[in-house]
């Protein structure tokens, strides 16, 4: 039988994107059920993405030696991708919601992905999100190494979208850990969505 791993003996560090997660927003909601830590940006207005890298990597490298788990949205997914060199042995699993397209910040997708993520992964994309188009995002995946999951048309993801908890997004974080870190128990279990989306047909390695 497998030993079971309490939350607390993982650290979940929420990387929000611009203007931060207000308290609607998914991440915030999940901040709190998980006793996340939150990336603080000097700036939430500006994306100046080596001062967030930056901000990341302190946060994630502290003295805390618990295995780290990224939660990101939107321009902390790039912040988190561009800082990954930094981070190996010290996080094992990213969840990446919406990200941002690298364009708009004087990025390319290459050089995000010049060294790609080894630990298990799933990015999430929307079918109308205004930040990276769908296909994009499917691209983006493909070069990290990420399962990626088609969540149909949901915006940006973020508190505009409306989600409240974001069950299905829920589902799928249990379901990378489960790969990342076996034994693992999430706290306060969501109910099953309303609607079922793309999400309960992704196939997952094990």
């Amino acid at each position: 039988m497998q030993n079971e791993i309490g939350h607390d003996e993982v650290r979940f560090v929420i990387a929000p994107g611009l203007h931060n997660s207000g308290p609607l927003h998914w991440q915030s909601l999940w901040e709190a059920r998980l006793c996340g830590v939150r990336v603080e940006q000097d700036n939430w207005r500006v994306g100046a993405l080596a001062q967030w890298t930056t901000r990341l990597t302190q946060t994630v490298l502290t003295e805390d030696t618990r295995p780290a788990v990224i939660i990101a949205h939107s321009l902390g997914c790039l912040a988190t991708l561009a800082a990954w060199p930094a981070l190996r042995g010290r996080v094992s699993a990213l969840f990446l919601a919406a990200p941002a397209a690298p364009g708009r910040f004087g990025l390319d997708i290459g050089t995000l992905a010049a060294q790609p993520p080894e630990v298990p992964s799933v990015l999430v994309g929307s079918q109308n999100d205004p930040w990276m188009p769908l296909a994009d995002a499917e691209h983006l995946a493909g070069r990290i190494n990420a399962t990626f999951v088609d969540a149909g048309s949901v915006g940006h993801i973020n508190s505009i979208s409306d989600l409240g908890l974001w069950p299905a997004g829920w589902t799928l974080l249990e379901r990378l850990l489960a790969v990342a870190l076996p034994g693992l128990a999430l706290p306060h279990p969501l109910p099953p969505p309303a609607r079922v989306r793309r999400a309960d047909q992704v196939a997952w390695l094990v």
